[in-house]
């Protein structure tokens, strides 16, 4: 039996079409990933579509909020780093390998972000200085953060179930993540912003 390094979560509502792109970097990932998509009351059939990927389903009939999709996936998830991407997220291929090798090198982060890339997809004007504007307040802070973002960051399951996991009482997207890096920061672990850990938003 193949031990799992890192799990991949992704939470879903609805939009199968971008589901499909946002599991598509993570196709051909190693035996040693684990790719978990949550269902939070999905509105759509995901389910063929999670499975055209090889991913493990988890899901439940009425929405409760990223937040709850992320804990829920990482209640079952059998990985040593949980690797959030949203639902509008499409990673840069060899994200996971790159996670890997961060933490491998500093054994002393328990978790790490990245930032959006440079071309964001909505051609639109306020899209595009949001999402650019993101990636430059990331690009120009590398290092120590206490923050943590689920766009594309990873936590080790060790802090994550340590920390309690994402408040749940943010029943829609809103600063569970920054949240959970003050918790984190709080209980003694260190975070880093690595601006080469890229995604492309798609909103």
């Amino acid at each position: 039996i193949v031990s799992v390094v890192t799990t991949v979560i992704v939470p879903f509502h609805r939009n199968v079409a971008m589901l499909r792109r946002v599991l598509a970097p993570f196709r051909d990932r190693a035996a040693t990933t684990e790719l978990l998509v949550a269902g939070d009351g999905p509105i759509e059939a995901w389910e063929p579509v999670a499975d055209e990927f090889g991913a493990t389903r988890i899901s439940w009939p009425t929405a409760q909020g990223p937040a709850v999709a992320r804990n829920r996936a990482a209640s079952v998830a059998r990985g040593r780093y949980l690797l959030f991407v949203d639902g509008d997220v499409i990673a840069e291929p060899g994200v996971v390998a790159r996670v890997e090798r961060f933490f491998a090198a500093h054994p002393d982060y328990c978790a790490v972000f990245g930032a959006y890339d440079e071309t964001p997809e909505a051609p639109g004007f306020m899209s595009q200085y949001r999402n650019l504007q993101h990636r430059y307040v990331h690009r120009a802070n590398p290092g120590d953060a206490r923050t943590f973002w689920a766009g594309l960051g990873a936590i080790t399951a060790e802090m994550f179930g340590r920390v309690g996991g994402y408040d749940e009482r943010f029943r829609r997207p809103s600063v569970e993540d920054i949240d959970l890096g003050y918790r984190v920061t709080r209980a003694g672990g260190r975070i880093a912003i690595d601006p080469d850990l890229n995604g492309k938003h798609l909103k």
